[in-house]
C-alpha cells in the first residue's frame, strides 16, 4: 500500500505477501473495514480497520481445484461474491444485517 497524501506521497505504508503464487484480485469494503484478495485457489480476508492490516486466517475460503478470477463485496458488506475461470459464482454471507429489533418498555 502506497500513500497518496501529499506529505507521504510515494511512501510504502504496508507490504505483505498474502498468496504464495499469484494475486488475481482485490476488493475493499468500507462498511466492514476489510479487503478480500483472491489467488492460488483461495480467498483471503484482511482487516484494515486498525494501523496494521491483519489477515483473518479463520475467514479464509479455499476453492481447491478452481482458479478464482474475480471478487466483489456488496456495498453494505453483507455479501462477498467470487467467480472462477470455470464459470462458477459463489456468494458468501459476510455479515448478517439486523432483520428485526424490538425493545419492550
Amino acid at each position: 500500500v502506497i500513500s497518496t497524501h501529499m506529505k507521504e506521497i510515494g511512501e510504502e505504508l504496508f507490504s505483505k505477501k498474502v498468496h504464495k503464487e499469484q494475486l488475481v484480485g482485490v476488493t475493499y469494503c468500507a462498511a466492514l473495514g476489510r479487503a478480500a484478495t483472491c489467488g492460488d485457489s483461495h480467498v483471503k480476508i484482511l482487516d484494515m480497520s486498525g494501523q496494521e492490516y491483519v489477515e483473518l486466517k479463520s475467514e479464509a475460503i479455499a476453492l481447491e481445484g478452481q482458479q478464482v478470477d474475480a471478487l466483489q463485496w456488496t456495498e453494505d458488506g453483507n455479501v462477498l461474491s467470487v467467480s472462477t475461470k470455470g464459470g462458477d459464482i459463489y456468494s458468501f454471507i459476510a455479515r448478517l444485517p439486523v432483520l428485526y429489533d424490538h425493545h419492550e418498555t
